[in-house]
């Protein structure tokens, strides 16, 4: 891989973009959740049987522990894996600063659309965000008299919208729009990256 000369580092805390940054990490974390499940289905249609795990991986020792399950698959005989002759890995490290970002907010908002009009059929139309930033979101049909923040599709790729164009960085005592990638840092980073791989 190609070095980057620097990396955004987003470490504001009164900047615009902050607050929506941590509320819409908990939108795409819904809209992953969910993700993996159409992934789980789409499995079980194709394939006559399910995965039991996601393959997103957050840390070093989780990755330890992912290929040990690898490996246990590799051995049986039914497993969906059992063909696998080898394996590769890539390494996302310059992934944060170099995906384009309109790529990126289409990639998203397809799968904002798809989450949402799946659970619209299943007569959930809103995602409701709790007051504490570590409830998980809940899907309603709308009719509730809940004090949780209301998403619907439109609200979640406004907000991705709203992050993504209007993040600056300061460098060399100016400061600049970001127009490729997004800052390390940012509190919806980690979603943004999960959910933009989870399109391919």
């Amino acid at each position: 891989k190609s070095k980057l000369g620097f990396r955004h580092i987003f470490g504001r805390r009164k900047v615009p973009t902050t607050v929506v940054s941590a509320v819409l990490s908990r939108v795409l974390r819904g809209i992953h959740e969910q993700m993996q499940l159409f992934w789980h289905d789409l499995c079980l249609t194709g394939l006559g049987r399910p995965f039991t795990r996601g393959w997103d991986i957050d840390s070093t020792t989780e990755f330890v522990s992912h290929l040990k399950d690898i490996n246990s698959m590799l051995e049986r005989k039914d497993s969906i894996l059992s063909d696998v002759v080898g394996m590769a890995t890539r390494d996302f490290s310059a992934l944060y600063p170099s995906i384009e970002q309109d790529d990126m907010l289409r990639r998203i908002g397809y799968a904002i659309d798809a989450v949402f009009e799946k659970k619209r059929l299943d007569g959930k139309v809103v995602m409701l965000l709790g007051t504490h930033h570590r409830d998980l979101p809940q899907w309603s049909d709308g009719n509730t008299q809940s004090a949780a923040i209301r998403v619907d599709a439109n609200i979640a790729k406004d907000w991705l919208r709203f992050v993504v164009k209007n993040t600056y960085v300061e460098f060399g005592g100016s400061v600049y729009l970001l127009v490729i990638g997004f800052p390390i840092g940012t509190n919806c980073g980690p979603q943004l990256a999960k959910n933009y791989l989870s399109t391919y």
